[in-house]
C-alpha cells in the first residue's frame, strides 16, 4: 500500500522525474510504502519529508484506489532538496514545480489524480467526527479519566498531521476535554455547539436500554418519555454539517458522543446502524470527504495499535 500527495503552488504541483521498477524514468507524485504501524497519512508525511524536504499536513483526501492513497497536503515548514543520502532516493533524478495545465507530464498512473483534483479540489470538504475518549461516566459534567487524558493526547498525534479549520465540540465536559490537548498546541478556539450532545434516550431507568437504544436504530422516530428519536437527533447532528459545508472553511473536527455519531454517520450510510455503534471506541475518529454537499468517502481512521 501506498500514500502520497499533491502539493499545489501557485497553479503549479510539485512532482518527482525518477526511475521506476520497471526502469523507466516518469514523473510521479512525491510518496512512497506504508511501512509497518504507520496509518497512511503518517506515511505521506514522513515520505515527503524524505523525498522533498518538506514539512506537510494532510487537507483531503482526495484519491484512493485498492493500493494508494493521495492527499491534498499544505506546506508548512523544510526546504526543498532531495536528501541524496537517503537510499530510497537514489531513483530521483529531479524534482519540479509543474504547471497544471501542462497535460504532457501526466501518463496513466498520474491523469486520474489530476483528473480528481481539477474536478473537485475546490470543492472538496473534509469533517473529521470524533467519538469523546473514556470518561468517568455518563453526566453532562463527567470528565475523563486519566486513561482518557492520555487517549486525548495520543488523539492530538493524529490530529497534528492534519491541516484543521474549526474545532466544534458538544458542551459536555468529556467532549471538549477530547479536543483540548490539540487547541492549546494549536492556539484555535473549541466552539461549543449543543447540537452535537449526547441524544437522551429516557429519562425512565431501563433495565434493558441496549435492547430499547436498538429499537430506536429500527424505528427512527420510536420516543421515549422525555428522550428523543433517533430521527430528530440525526436530523441536529446533520444541520451542524450543512452548516460546516456552506462555510468558507474547508477541513473541520467535531467531538460529540457514540450514540449521536452512530446515528450521523447512519445517515450518510444506512449500513452503520446498531451493530456498527457497538463497535464504536473511546475515543474513534471517522473522516468523511464532501465535494460541496455530496459525500465522497465515509472512513474509518483511529487504529488504537498505531495511535495509542
Amino acid at each position: 500500500m501506498l500514500a502520497q500527495a499533491l502539493l499545489i503552488k501557485d497553479g503549479s504541483v510539485l512532482m518527482l522525474h525518477e526511475y521506476v521498477q520497471r526502469g523507466d524514468l516518469v514523473w510521479n507524485f512525491p510518496g512512497g510504502g506504508i511501512e509497518l504501524g504507520e496509518s497512511p497519512e503518517q506515511a505521506c508525511i514522513r515520505e515527503v519529508k524524505e523525498e522533498t524536504g518538506y514539512d506537510v499536513k494532510i487537507t483531503h483526501l482526495l484519491h484512493r484506489t485498492e493500493s494508494k492513497y493521495t492527499y491534498l497536503a499544505d506546506i508548512v515548514g523544510g526546504q526543498l532538496a532531495v536528501d541524496v543520502e537517503h537510499p530510497d532516493n537514489q531513483t530521483i533524478v529531479s524534482l519540479e514545480w509543474v504547471p497544471l495545465s501542462d497535460e504532457n507530464r501526466w501518463d496513466q498512473v498520474t491523469r486520474p489524480i489530476w483528473e480528481a483534483y481539477n474536478k473537485l479540489a475546490d470543492a472538496l470538504k473534509t469533517l473529521y467526527v470524533i467519538r469523546h475518549a473514556q470518561a468517568e461516566g455518563q453526566a453532562a459534567e463527567a470528565i475523563l479519566t486519566p486513561l482518557g487524558m492520555k487517549q486525548s493526547e495520543q488523539l492530538d498525534r493524529l490530529l497534528s498531521h492534519l491541516q484543521i479549520d474549526e474545532f466544534r465540540a458538544s458542551p459536555m465536559k468529556r467532549a471538549q476535554q477530547t479536543l483540548e490537548p490539540t487547541a492549546l498546541r494549536t492556539g484555535q478556539k473549541i466552539h461549543v455547539d449543543h447540537r452535537l450532545s449526547e441524544r437522551i434516550l429516557s429519562s425512565e431507568s431501563m433495565m434493558d436500554w441496549r435492547i430499547q437504544l436498538e429499537r430506536t436504530f429500527n424505528d427512527k422516530l420510536l420516543c421515549f418519555p422525555d428522550g428523543e428519536s433517533s430521527y430528530s437527533a440525526s436530523q441536529r447532528m446533520v444541520s451542524v454539517v450543512d452548516e460546516l459545508l456552506a462555510s468558507d472553511r474547508h477541513t473541520f473536527a467535531v467531538a460529540t458522543h457514540g450514540n449521536v455519531m452512530a446515528l450521523l454517520l447512519g445517515h450518510y450510510d444506512e449500513q452503520f446502524g446498531f451493530e456498527a455503534w457497538s463497535r464504536l471506541t473511546n475515543p474513534d475518529v471517522y473522516r468523511l470527504t464532501f465535494s460541496r454537499s455530496s459525500l465522497l468517502s465515509m472512513e474509518r481512521i483511529w487504529d488504537a495499535d498505531k495511535h495509542f
